[in-house]
């Protein structure tokens, strides 16, 4: 199922706002648009929604005709979640990483003998400071 792609008239009205903050909002890069070969703009209305969310209370946006504001969402809420599961999987895998080197210095650290757990490098140990003032 194609993406709904809404021109900048149509993208302020589902996202309640002026034709020229959507307009700004493209050109300082915070809203992707496509340029269309009429020099408009083409706009992805999941990613209108992205950057500013329906209101509760928007009639506008039953005006939109075939679900296009709930195929929007429900893309837009696909991609959230296909990024978050990747996420989850980076996060997996980095743990899974540390808990390996976890257990390879456990090891490590078990084959150790006490002498060599604690080295004496020949320095006294250090004397309260209580014991230095006192002499």
């Amino acid at each position: 199922m194609p993406a709904a792609t809404l021109s900048l008239r149509e993208a302020a009205d589902l996202a309640t706002v002026s034709k020229s903050t959507i307009l700004r909002a493209v050109r300082r890069g915070a809203l992707s648009a496509e340029r269309t070969k009429d020099r408009g703009y083409k706009i992805q209305a999941a990613e209108a929604l992205r950057v500013y969310p329906a209101k509760k209370n928007a009639s506008r946006l039953h005006s939109f005709s075939n679900g296009a504001v709930l195929e929007a969402e429900l893309s837009g809420a696909r991609a959230l979640i296909a990024a978050l599961e990747d996420q989850l999987r980076d996060l997996r895998e980095q743990r899974d990483k540390w808990c390996a080197v976890a257990e390879g210095v456990k090891l490590i650290a078990d084959q150790r003998t006490p002498s060599e757990q604690t080295p004496n490098l020949g320095l006294a140990p250090p004397r309260p400071w209580w014991k230095r003032l006192a002499g």
